[in-house]
């Protein structure tokens, strides 16, 4: 499957965005490893027309994780 990995991440992000349901999220700062295999463009396109919301994403650490959160 064609952007498997970017889905994945996308998948995670929005389990972890669930407390944030009602609130209007503009930005999502996420950091993942730095040899994941992801295409970071598609990663960001899609987490905007997923979220809704700009996503930032910096290299480095041993795990997926959200860094920050921005709502209006």
């Amino acid at each position: 499957m064609e952007h498997e990995h970017e889905l994945s991440i996308l998948m995670k992000i929005m389990e972890m965005l669930k407390p944030y349901a009602e609130e209007k999220i503009t930005e999502v700062e996420i950091s993942i490893p730095e040899n994941y295999p992801v295409d970071e463009q598609e990663l960001i396109k899609m987490a905007k027309s997923l979220l809704n919301a700009t996503l930032v994403v910096r290299k480095g650490g041993a795990k997926i994780k959200v860094l920050s959160i921005l709502v209006e």
